[in-house]
């Protein structure tokens, strides 16, 4: 190519600029510069968040190396206030105080002994230790920011003040010295079992039943099965109908109410007002396995199709949506999407009903679940406000018309309720949770009588023991070996020897039992078992608790294995628990567990029949008796 003079020295000079422009240092300007700005963005992501440990034994050591103290967070991935819970932590004005912790969580579905010992009071906690592992302070229940930073700034300068820290220990151990003496005072004043203990529990219970609504309280309401169980025994027994009527009344009203997840099936588990709205929209294993419960017994004591029905739709849905791919049962379904917090699939909108419906269908549930009654429109939740005759006589068209409409509104809800999306069960599992779906499922074997109910059963109680059942007993996965967790098979088995008598089943649960008693006892001559064994964590003692009531499930248990296997020690070991927990407890009318129990310990069962294949006549006989007497 042939260039002029002053176009080669134009193209010269661009091309010594370019090199100019394309010089290492400058890539080596930039490289670090932007080095420079990844760093300062790094340490302001590191600013604005929270470091979080694992609670395992190597938390005191890090502990003190960090010099820090130590705040546990313990929590529930089912709960609607643990979620609310968790944005405090994203708080930039609290943040710098969670930052002076060493911040560790625990997850009660991995660690159950946190909820037992520190977090009975209320779920989300926040416990706190010096690095050395004394316990100093707890904070039980969501609360809100400001009265979550006030008590923050109090802990840490309780902390700094090494004076006003050690009266703090000074309190504590004081605390636990005047609880221990109250408890003498109380055992030696009433150290036997009181003779008018029923007449005061049904006292409680003609009190405290709400005629209206159903169930017991005013405030927060829960399915008190225990108490309904004992009702169900007693009409057994003498036959009183309005113990059966009071527990349909319950029944009708939370199936009427929110509590009743009417477009998916399942029980939500716990309601915030005495009409059982306003419920906290979690769904958990063991409540559902309550309902279940109740639901098969109705059937098997009254006969009446419309509980066997029920209940075959309560085993359907928990079959379905709580079985897990890998085996078991999920510990429970949690309130909404857990990335989002949603709950929407539960809520509906005025709007969004009207969109979907036609005009005459619109009239119809309006009127059907008291919308027109509802001063918020938009976050509602549908509960049955009429009948069916009260709107045919409002709108004045026949009631066949009435019910076509329902009928076709409610099929487009469910289908819209489909296409929101239902919140998946946790991946979690527990053994004391699945141990009561077993003990379910037997009792609902025996009141429908169907083998798909008891082959899933068996499935199940094949599952717990390969997987948990170590050494004759159950242990959770992370190490602890958990009173309840013994309990609930023990009874498990006992369920499963009266469907199929194989004494294996017994002998099962009497290991069990055996360990339990060699292990977990706090005093030989007063009784009483602590929660659990395992490795300490930080409190010097924390599984020496005892629990009230799983205690008294001890004491039911053990009565019920004295009887197959003739042991009056076992039912002297229940006495002595009855005798300890009367005397730590003096207001008996809050522990319908407890009369539910005294119900057992005084039942006067038959002689056991020696069980033999060749004398299937004899034992036939003798388990009609025994469940005449005990169920």
């Amino acid at each position: 190519f042939y260039f002029s003079p002053k176009e080669g020295l134009f193209i010269f000079l661009f091309l010594f600029l370019f090199c100019l422009g394309c010089s290492p240092n400058q890539n080596k300007n930039q490289v670090s510069h932007q080095k420079n700005v990844s760093r300062s963005s790094s340490e302001k992501s590191l600013k604005n968040r929270i470091l979080w440990h694992s609670w395992n034994q190597a938390v005191l050591k890090t502990a003190q190396k960090e010099n820090k103290p130590i705040c546990l967070y313990i929590y529930s991935p089912l709960s609607f206030w643990c979620y609310k819970g968790e944005k405090l932590f994203q708080n930039p004005r609290l943040l710098p105080y969670f930052q002076a912790f060493y911040m560790v969580r625990g997850n009660i579905f991995d660690y159950p002994e946190l909820e037992k010992v520190y977090g009975q009071k209320g779920l989300p906690s926040l416990v706190f230790f010096t690095p050395q592992g004394r316990f100093f302070g707890l904070l039980y229940g969501y609360q809100p920011p400001k009265k979550v930073e006030a008590f923050l700034q109090q802990i840490l300068n309780l902390y700094q003040n090494k004076r006003l820290l050690q009266k703090r220990f000074e309190v504590i151990v004081k605390r636990k010295k005047a609880r221990k003496e109250e408890f003498e005072a109380l055992y030696l004043s009433k150290n036997e079992i009181r003779s008018d203990l029923y007449q005061e529990f049904d006292q409680w219970c003609r009190r405290n039943f709400d005629l209206y609504f159903g169930g017991f309280g005013k405030g927060y309401k829960v399915f008190h099965f225990p108490v309904y169980l004992y009702f169900l025994l007693k009409y057994r027994r003498e036959g009183q109908n309005i113990l059966i009527q009071k527990l349909e009344k319950t029944l009708h009203q939370i199936e009427i109410s929110p509590l009743f997840d009417r477009y998916d099936y399942g029980f939500h588990r716990l309601a915030g007002k005495r009409n059982w709205d306003d419920p906290f929209l979690e769904k958990t294993l063991s409540a559902n396995s309550e309902f279940l419960m109740a639901y098969s017994l109705l059937a098997l004591f009254t006969g009446k199709e419309e509980y066997k029905v029920k209940a075959w739709k309560l085993y359907q849905y928990i079959h379905d949506r709580f079985r897990l791919k890998e085996g078991g049962y999920s510990v429970g379904i949690p309130f909404g999407f857990l990335k989002t917090g949603s709950f929407s699939c539960y809520t509906w909108s005025q709007k969004e009903l009207q969109k979907l419906l036609k005009p005459e269908e619109w009239k119809v549930v309006e009127l059907y679940y008291g919308l027109d009654q509802r001063g918020d429109k938009n976050k509602m939740l549908l509960s049955i406000y009429r009948s069916e005759d009260e709107i045919s006589q409002l709108l004045k068209i026949p009631l066949s018309q009435v019910q076509l409409l329902l009928k076709n509104s409610i099929q487009k809800i469910k289908k819209r309720r489909k296409e929101k999306g239902n919140p998946k069960p946790l991946s979690q599992e527990t053994i004391s949770s699945q141990a009561q779906w077993l003990i379910a499922l037997f009792w609902a074997y025996r009141g429908l009588k169907k083998e798909e109910i008891l082959n899933t059963a068996l499935e199940e109680l094949f599952y717990l023991e390969k997987r948990y059942l170590k050494d004759k007993i159950f242990v959770h996965p992370k190490g602890q070996i958990l009173l309840e967790d013994q309990l609930w098979m023990a009874l498990a088995y006992l369920e499963a020897f009266l469907v199929r008598p194989f004494s294996k089943y017994l002998q099962k649960g009497k290991n069990c039992l055996e360990w339990v008693l060699q292990n977990l006892k706090v005093n030989k001559d007063r009784g009483g078992f602590r929660i659990g064994k395992g490795w300490k964590g930080l409190a010097s003692r924390p599984l020496a608790k005892m629990d009230f009531f799983e205690n008294v499930l001890a004491a039911y248990v053990l009565v019920r294995y004295s009887f197959f296997f003739n042991l009056p020690k076992w039912k002297e070991e229940s006495f002595k628990i009855f005798r300890l927990l009367g005397s730590i407890h003096t207001r008996f009318g809050q522990f319908a567990a407890f009369f539910h129990i005294a119900l057992r310990l005084y039942l006067k069962p038959p002689p056991l029949i020696t069980l033999s294949k060749r004398n299937k006549n004899a034992y036939s006989l003798w388990k009609k008796l025994y469940l005449n007497c005990c169920f």
